[in-house]
């Protein structure tokens, strides 16, 4: 049987660089195996973290208020000469019939020269761009006294809408409406979620009733915010 020939310098040189060629090629697939295992582990780890986040039940928090509490105190009233027709809300003449403490919006309590009634004056409930207007509330009948209960509270219920976006909640509320009624006590916030961000609602109190008069809790229109676990209300 005859000798193979033997390669020349020329093949091995050709062998060597193809040899080389294929080493490269192999590690530069390696190198691209590597960095999409790592890309897919950091997406798989940021879907389990947005995930955790969205599906974790948020703590309820107290809502903030920002101003400083005013201790509720009995107005001091006076009818108003009659002829003299009480302002609507924003009006010089709202509170024309009545001396208080501290007068202002949701504190003033003045008694009506038209009817003789007593009512807590008015006041805005804004919420990110939302803002309602609350007329005058009658707080007593010239007639049977307080409108209701001993010890039952007046507040607002304000209703509106979170912030979402992409699976997430985020900072910001914007009112729809805002409404009064009583209760024994004011209820409980409900709180915009990633999965439930419509309408939520954030309550404040007005203040209280006693056997034969209101208590007026704070001055000021209402300015309401949200962030991710509390609702903030400030008034002004």
């Amino acid at each position: 049987m005859a000798d193979e020939p033997k390669p020349t310098a020329a093949d091995l040189r050709i062998k060597f660089l193809e040899d080389q060629k294929k080493a490269r090629m192999d590690y530069y697939k390696q190198i691209k195996e590597d960095l999409g295992s790592f890309a897919k582990g950091v997406l798989d780890v940021k879907s389990n973290t947005n995930a955790a986040v969205n599906s974790s039940p948020k703590p309820t928090a107290a809502k903030v208020e920002s101003t400083t509490t005013v201790t509720p105190m009995s107005p001091v009233r006076f009818e108003a000469p009659r002829g003299r027709q009480r302002g609507g809300v924003g009006s010089e003449n709202v509170g024309q019939g009545t001396t208080t403490q501290s007068a202002g919006s949701f504190y003033n309590v003045y008694v009506s020269a038209d009817d003789g009634h007593t009512y807590l004056q008015g006041g805005t409930v804004t919420g990110g761009d939302g803002t309602d207007t609350i007329a005058d509330i009658k707080v007593i009948d010239s007639g049977s006294g307080p409108v209701s209960a001993v010890g039952n509270h007046l507040y607002v219920e304000a209703t509106g809408n979170g912030v979402v976006e992409d699976g997430v909640l985020l900072p910001g509320w914007d009112l729809t409406s805002a409404s009064t009624g009583t209760a024994a006590s004011v209820p409980s916030d409900t709180l915009p979620t990633a999965s439930s961000s419509s309408g939520k609602k954030c309550y404040v109190d007005l203040g209280v009733f006693t056997s034969d008069d209101f208590l007026p809790a704070a001055a000021g229109s209402i300015r309401i915010s949200f962030c991710p676990g509390s609702y903030t209300v400030s008034r002004s």
